[in-house]
């Protein structure tokens, strides 16, 4: 009986170990597993570096203001869409915005390394469009998140000195919205900025249009997955899938701060008081209208996220929360100009409701743009008509509101999947 009891308490002491050890094992090789493969899909260029040290249940990586207090303006948090640039769906990033009235008047600005930060790619564009060059530099201060810095003029010349000795490039030419970029980016080994060491030059006046010093997108690895209404679409899906608003990891005066400072793109006195006050990235929500849309015509195989010009958001915005919003891209549909149409939405009947509420019913429902502020509207109606919970037709409508009808999709609508 002794031995028996023996055999039994072993049992009762190895049989959870071994449980929690094959659950942890096989969640640890999933996750690598994802991280080498998104990293084949991007060239590389951010999260599996074995090399860093993994971060732990450190919050706190940034102690110094990437540009100096005064020296801009406000914050844009997630969300923002900028349909010309190729931003259909919400912006993974935060924008540190220009101090001057009007953008040429901008000069210089240093942007400094908010944190110790090891980079890890570097990517230099030429906007063939604007002509001008733009710098974007991915870093990590610990394996397990990222964060990056995007439309820098200039940057530390311990970067460019270790870019322009990579035989190793990974070159190519896209297209984003209207804009044409040829690129160029390597990995990057062995370089590390400390806390508030140079990282670059920033000036809008140089990129012939942009508003913004710099986009700031960070991604922390130890997060949940944001859920998606159809994960398989959103290609390097690792990077996508752990999106976090980076001002949350500054000191607390810092944090602080810079929250105070959240404010539109355009209007620096519309103000978000919506949580999550850093605006919200991923607001898919399945089996609703609202979200991300992919053209079904070129995107019935698969689709990829990264290339959002002819997709299509019904989102709400990111600064006023309250409004909907309906994002189309340059070649998202003949009937509608690229652009991002916001609405008050309600939460019955047909015509403004909340996408949220918006289900697959085969009902058309009827949208009238309006201006963000004010009471101006737009000249155009939008019907929508939701068949299954991952297909519907969008068509719009010029010189007409709601009141009348019918609200007929004609041969123009466009059909969307997820």
């Amino acid at each position: 009986m002794t031995f028996f009891r023996k055999l039994l308490t072993w049992k009762l002491i190895f049989v959870p170990i071994a449980f929690f050890a094959i659950v942890f094992i096989s969640g640890a090789i999933k996750h690598t597993v994802e991280q080498i493969r998104w990293s084949k899909e991007v060239g590389n260029k951010t999260i599996f570096h074995p090399e860093l040290a993994r971060c732990g249940n450190e919050q706190t990586f940034f102690n110094v203001s990437p540009i100096k207090e005064g020296e801009y303006s406000r914050i844009v948090p997630l969300g923002a869409f900028g349909s010309t640039g190729g931003h259909i769906f919400p912006t993974k990033h935060i924008y540190f915005m220009s101090t001057a009235a009007k953008v040429e008047d901008q000069t210089d600005v240093t942007v400094y390394s908010p944190g110790d930060l090891y980079i890890t790619y570097f990517e230099q564009a030429i906007n063939k469009t604007l002509g001008y060059t733009d710098y974007f530099v991915y870093t990590s201060p610990c394996r397990d998140v990222e964060v990056d810095f995007y439309h820098l003029n200039t940057v530390n010349a311990k970067i460019t000195a270790a870019f322009d000795a990579t035989s190793k490039k990974n070159c190519r030419t896209e297209q984003n919205g209207s804009v044409t970029n040829e690129s160029c980016g390597a990995v990057i080994k062995d370089v590390k900025l400390e806390a508030g060491e140079e990282l670059g030059i920033a000036n809008p006046a140089k990129k012939k249009g942009i508003l913004q010093f710099f986009d700031m997108e960070m991604s922390d690895h130890r997060t949940p997955e944001l859920v998606f209404a159809n994960p398989d679409r959103w290609t390097g899906g690792f990077d996508f899938k752990h999106i976090v608003c980076p001002l949350d990891y500054f000191s607390p005066e810092l944090k602080d701060l810079y929250y105070s400072q959240i404010a539109d793109y355009n209007d620096p006195s519309l103000k978000r008081t919506i949580k999550p006050l850093c605006g919200e990235y991923d607001q898919d929500i399945a089996g609703t209208a609202q979200g991300a849309w992919f053209k079904k015509s070129i995107n019935s195989k698969g689709g990829d996220s990264q290339n959002e010009n002819s997709n299509l958001s019904l989102a709400h915005h990111n600064v006023l929360a309250q409004k909907g919003v309906i994002v189309v891209g340059v070649s998202t549909t003949e009937t509608i100009e690229a652009g991002a149409y916001p609405f008050d939405p309600v939460p019955t009947g047909l015509v403004n409701r909340d996408f949220k509420d918006i289900t697959a019913d085969n009902q058309t429902y009827c949208f009238e743009p309006t201006g963000l502020t004010g009471i101006y509207r737009y000249p155009f109606r939008v019907l929508l008509q939701m068949s299954s919970s991952t297909e519907l037709k969008l068509e719009g409508q010029k010189d007409q509101d709601c009141s009348s009808k019918p609200w007929d999709l004609g041969d123009n609508a466009v059909t969307f999947i997820r």
